[in-house]
């Protein structure tokens, strides 16, 4: 971009320099003129004008001739005398008689000022001529010989210098018989009457118009005038200030008190150049040379010929001297060196036969303007030099005044420190082969340092446009700097920063854009520029995680593979675009510090914990998301040690078989220890280090093979025939881990009591009824249970009250039955609760009716009261009345 911009400015200069023309032509002397459109001077042989000393002529800005005058008569391009052309007021004998002014806006018009002999009567005068008229060869207007200064006497002195807009013109004369400059300002309204007044330097003695004889010129660049006095009271060179802007003189300095007619500055405005007379000496001056001593002190003489009388700054650069009489003029080849090095030619310049008289023409000064012109002066930006010269530039040696050198007509250099700098160039014209050099300080100003920012990231998990706010970044392109002038801007592109768009905020949903930062010194214009981004980077998402749950046989510390969970939380996320690595606490995931991260995460072994895992973008990633998820370690379910094998007593679906459908429900209420036969639980929930005493965590299945209960398949489901002896398998697995289970076997006892059906049971009736007899039931248990151990045997009414068994019991010692009546024996195994049922008959034996027996009698042989009787009689007597008895004697009480 800079690149660009520096094209354009050199183009734009050149088209400058080469359109200042106005001064192309020359007219003066004995019909004699000059044509500097070529570079150098060409004879001109059709001037119509035979002048003694002031003259002026004019050129259109492309050199083409348009008017001259020897401020009596105005003649055009055809050598014509225009319409209206003739009575002005100047003089053939006036030093300076006329000075053309073009109208600021109007090709068209031009002013003429004109100044009398000797401080004539006419006084200082304007006259317009309009070029248009006349059909097109040009005619003085009404405004002909308008009186300036009425009631002043004027000097013979004009000269003309640029506004400090470059647009409107000061016109300066001096009034006779005081110390008083007036400066009149043309503008677009044409000629502003009313003068600008500076009193200042020596007094303009009349001495019957002598004092009044003598050059007047300002500088090119407008900031000197030199006034020259020949003859008088107060004759001498004097040196002002001048303010292009007022068009105020002050200051003034006297050089000398000698002489002087012919007054020119150098074209670098430091040389200072006069003519002693008519015919005279030329001297130069330093101006650069210090205080005013040290000016008067660089006097040099130039030539050694009484010859001289006007001097006249050309388009080449050179000032050519009149020479009266002849057909040369003196050149000044290089007039911005010092004494000889100006290299002054006496012949300089031939005149194609046509001879020179005392003066040649004046013009607006800044038509000769030779200058350095710098532009940008900022370090780290190109600082664009040109050389300001009517003449069109050949060659340029440039000396930047810091060490480095170039040979461009128009080169940019960048320095890179701020400081003051004298910048040279020596150079040559299309006038011929004279080296011109100018010098030129210049003040480089140290840019601001536009520190580089990072790039702004937003982390957008969408597609959103992402805003960014561009202000954030100014402390870091200022760094360090106070920022009192200096000011920070945004633009999004060169064609903004160009055209000044500045912006303080961007949105887009591209993934970077670039930014230009511009920091620019308030105070002085001076900035630099830098580029950072705006980077809408797309942030991860958690997808998905599951937590961690391992298991082994000490339930303190387990190794997981936590790259598990890296699947779920990418879910359908791009693996080449984004990563996850796993963190001990969420400060180190946040902060994501390289090396910090769990190294192997495949084989993380750990006790529980809380895992976070960082998703981020592989290429930016401070974009990312944090999840966490729990690592716990679970203990192999722990089988109570009482058992495995444990017991599991079924009954039998068939009284007095060996096989039961099992119901699995009824397995974990009913385990038995495998040496007492005590029923204990499954598991040994306060085994160390405790395990999980939740039974809902756990699942209890069954299966009838080892390699099932293993691999988890053909699991037992109720109504599977068990045998009596079998063994089956049992598989305890934690729900909240992956193969977390033990195995225990079951053995099956399917048992019931194995009874015999017993004899009927006889009782005697009990005397009331024949048929009602008090059995005693327990006199049946041997019987039954053939006097096996273990078991207990209980008598019920019904079959029914048996099967629900309980205490709903008849009595076994003394129960009340009737004949043929049938109760119900429950034979059940004291610890397996199984039990069998058996039928007892009962049978009431009425009780026989015996006949009374004949009285035994016999003898008291010893009379002692006793004897030995014989019952067998009375037995076998009663036994024979009542058949099938057993007769039993008994003593009476």
């Amino acid at each position: 971009m800079l690149k660009k911009r520096y094209l354009i400015i050199i183009l734009l200069t050149s088209l400058s320099l080469f359109s200042q023309k106005e001064a192309a032509n020359w007219y003066f002397g004995n019909k004699a003129g000059l044509d500097f459109n070529s570079g150098s001077p060409v004879p001109l042989l059709n001037g119509q004008m035979d002048q003694l000393e002031g003259c002026a002529s004019i050129s259109s800005s492309t050199g083409q001739l348009r008017i001259y005058t020897d401020g009596i008569s105005v003649y055009n391009f055809n050598h014509q005398i225009i319409l209206n052309g003739t009575g002005l007021m100047g003089d053939p004998s006036s030093t300076q008689s006329a000075i053309i002014i073009p109208a600021p806006g109007n090709p068209d018009i031009y002013y003429i000022f004109t100044t009398p002999k000797e401080a004539g009567a006419n006084g200082l005068r304007y006259t317009q001529v309009d070029m248009s008229l006349n059909g097109g060869n040009g005619a003085v207007t009404a405004l002909k010989n308008i009186a300036l200064d009425p009631g002043f006497l004027t000097a013979e002195k004009l000269t003309a210098v640029k506004h400090s807009d470059n647009e409107k013109i000061w016109v300066v004369a001096h009034r006779m018989g005081n110390n008083q400059y007036v400066s009149y300002l043309i503008d677009n309204n044409g000629v502003n009457t009313t003068p600008i007044i500076s009193s200042v330097g020596k007094i303009h003695t009349i001495d019957l118009g002598a004092g009044a004889i003598g050059y007047l010129k300002s500088s090119s660049n407008g900031k000197k005038i030199a006034c020259g006095v020949l003859l008088g009271t107060n004759t001498g060179l004097e040196l002002f200030d001048f303010n292009n802007t007022s068009g105020a003189l002050s200051n003034a300095m006297t050089l000398n008190i000698y002489s002087v007619y012919g007054v020119e500055f150098s074209g670098d405005n430091k040389k200072l150049y006069y003519s002693s007379d008519f015919y005279g000496v030329i001297y130069q001056y330093d101006l650069t040379a210090g205080n005013l001593a040290a000016i008067k002190q660089s006097v040099k003489q130039i030539t050694s010929e009484n010859k001289y009388g006007g001097l006249q700054l050309a388009l080449d650069g050179k000032i050519y001297a009149a020479k009266r009489f002849e057909n040369h003029l003196g050149v000044i080849n290089n007039p911005n060196e010092i004494g000889a090095a100006s290299n002054f030619v006496g012949n300089g310049v031939n005149l194609g036969g046509k001879t020179s008289e005392c003066g040649l023409p004046p013009f607006i000064q800044g038509y000769f303007l030779q200058d350095i012109k710098a532009e940008q002066f900022c370090t780290g930006s190109p600082t664009l030099f040109s050389i300001t010269m009517s003449a069109a530039i050949v060659s340029a040696n440039w000396n930047f005044g810091d060490g480095t050198t170039s040979n461009e007509i128009n080169p940019g250099h960048i320095y890179q420190t701020g400081g003051t700098y004298n910048v040279t160039v020596s150079f040559t014209t299309n006038a011929g082969p004279d080296i011109i050099n100018l010098s030129k300080q210049i003040l480089i100003i140290a840019s601001p340092i536009a520190n580089q920012p990072n790039d702004i990231k937003i982390c957008i998990s969408d597609n959103d446009p992402a805003t960014f706010n561009l202000v954030l970044q100014t402390p870091a392109v200022l760094g360090n700097q106070i920022p009192t002038v200096l000011i920070v801007t945004y633009y999004a592109s060169q064609t903004d920063l160009a055209n000044g768009n500045a912006i303080t905020s961007i949105t887009h949903t591209l993934s970077f854009q670039t930014i230009i930062a511009k920091i620019t010194n308030t105070a002085t214009g001076c900035f630099k520029t830098v580029e950072f981004k705006t980077m809408r980077i797309i942030k991860p998402k958690v997808l998905g995680k599951v937590d961690m749950t391992i298991c082994n046989q000490n339930g303190t510390t387990g190794t997981f593979d936590l790259t598990q969970n890296t699947a779920l939380i990418l879910g359908s996320q791009d693996p080449v675009k984004f990563g996850v690595n796993y963190y001990t606490t969420v400060a180190l995931a946040n902060n994501g510090t390289p090396g910090t991260e769990i190294t192997l995460p495949q084989t993380y072994s750990s006790v529980n914990a809380i895992i976070y895992a960082r998703v981020y973008n592989l290429l930016y990633p401070e974009c990312y998301e944090i999840a966490s998820f729990s690592l716990k370690v679970l203990r192999s379910p722990v089988l109570n040690p009482d058992g495995n094998p444990f017991r599991y007593v079924m009954c039998p679906d068939v009284e007095n078989t060996t096989t039961a459908t099992i119901n699995t429900i009824d397995f974990i209420k009913n385990l038995l220890s495998n040496s007492q036969f005590l029923n204990i639980p499954l598991l040994e929930l306060n085994a160390v280090p405790i395990q999980d005493t939740d039974l809902s965590h756990y699942s209890i299945t069954y299966y009838k093979l080892l390699s099932d209960a293993q691999n988890d398949t053909a699991r037992l489901t109720n109504g599977y025939i068990a045998t009596d002896g079998e063994t089956i398998y049992v598989r305890v697995k934690h729900n909240l881990a992956t193969d977390c289970f033990s195995i225990g076997q079951i053995v099956l006892w399917i048992k019931t009591p194995q009874i015999n059906t017993p004899t009927p049971l006889f009782a005697c009736s009990d005397g009331i009824s024949p048929n009602t007899g008090v059995f005693k039931l327990s006199q049946k248990n041997g019987e039954i249970t053939q006097n096996q151990t273990g078991n207990s045997v209980k008598y019920y009414e019904t079959l029914q009250a048996a099967k629900i068994g309980g205490n709903n019991t008849i009595s076994d010692s003394a129960y009340t039955g009737n004949n043929l009546q049938i109760v119900y024996a429950r034979v059940e195994n004291a610890q397996t609760g199984c039990f069998t049922i058996t039928p007892v008959v009962l049978e009431v034996i009425p009780a026989p009716i015996a006949s009374v027996p004949a009285p035994l009698e016999i003898c008291d042989t010893n009379n002692d009261g006793f004897g030995v009787y014989n019952l067998d009689p009375v037995i076998q007597a009663i036994q024979a009345s009542l058949g099938n008895v057993v007769v039993t004697v008994h003593e009476t009480p």
